[in-house]
């Protein structure tokens, strides 16, 4: 049994497909009882005392008196089972093979990694490029283009990106970012960096995290123009990079995600 922080859902119901493509929607419960009574009498009179010819006649009789009967009640009951999401992840779950030492798995391995400590890499970045998708950031022109058009366009392909630690080693994976319903029970992005979590994915390799980044690094770029930047702002992000480039430039476990999950144990 787990809750879901977060899946993604087409990703997950292809997967638990491929895996077994039958999706139980209903059962059916039989119950079935059966009660039977049976009675037998033996009746016997012997005919004693004197010859007449009535005594001779009964002589002996003997009766015999057999009764049974069956009492049979069958019940059905019909259950309606709801296709949740939580049981197109089981299968997954079940399969996903459980983590002792990532760099032992192949690429495209299904993996299950538990206890890991998550922490969001572009928090900043995040804050500016939700500002544009919301709207927060209106009427931006540049040579008569309108450029909060144009970057709400270009940001759907936004994505939170996220590291973590299972046993001394580093991983990373990407959310794609939207506007609203981004999680699942109302939980909010940042509620995974609170304590530890189980992650469903594909093990996609050791990769540079500052490979992993670029993509973010150009939208930061956007985002500096959309909001106006001035020109030593940029410089100055330039050189927060430049500071950062070092931490960056690690290697680590990329996670293909499918779900973000915490095991429950109920007594």
């Amino acid at each position: 049994m787990f809750n879901i922080y977060y899946i993604n859902l087409e990703k997950a119901f292809e997967i638990s497909m491929m895996i077994n493509n039958v999706l139980l929607k209903s059962k059916q419960q039989e119950n079935q009882s059966q009660k039977q009574n049976n009675f037998d009498t033996n009746a016997e009179a012997q005919g004693e005392g004197g010859n007449s010819l009535f005594a001779k006649a009964m002589g002996k009789l003997g009766l015999k008196f057999t009764h049974s009967s069956t009492n049979s009640k069958k019940m059905i009951d019909t259950m309606e089972v709801n296709i949740t999401k939580s049981i197109i992840l089981e299968q997954i779950n079940e399969k996903a093979k459980k983590i002792g030492k990532l760099s032992n798995n192949k690429i495209g391995s299904l993996i299950k990694i538990d206890d890991v400590s998550l922490s969001i890499d572009n928090m900043n970045e995040i804050i500016a490029t939700k500002s544009i998708m919301n709207g927060m950031i209106e009427d931006i022109k540049y040579e008569g283009v309108n450029v909060n058009s144009f970057l709400q366009t270009v940001l759907k392909d936004s994505a939170y990106i996220f590291s973590g630690t299972h046993k001394g080693t580093k991983i990373s994976f990407k959310i794609p970012m939207q506007i609203d319903k981004e999680m699942e029970s109302q939980y909010n992005i940042t509620d995974l960096e609170i304590g530890t979590v189980t992650i469903l994915g594909i093990y996609r390799g050791k990769h540079n995290k500052k490979d992993i980044d670029s993509k973010m690094s150009q939208i930061m770029m956007l985002n500096n123009m959309a909001s106006n930047n001035t020109e030593s702002n940029i410089e100055d992000g330039d050189i927060d990079n430049k500071n950062n480039e070092a931490e960056k430039d690690e290697i680590v476990h990329y996670i293909d995600i499918i779900a973000i999950i915490q095991d429950l144990n109920i007594d």
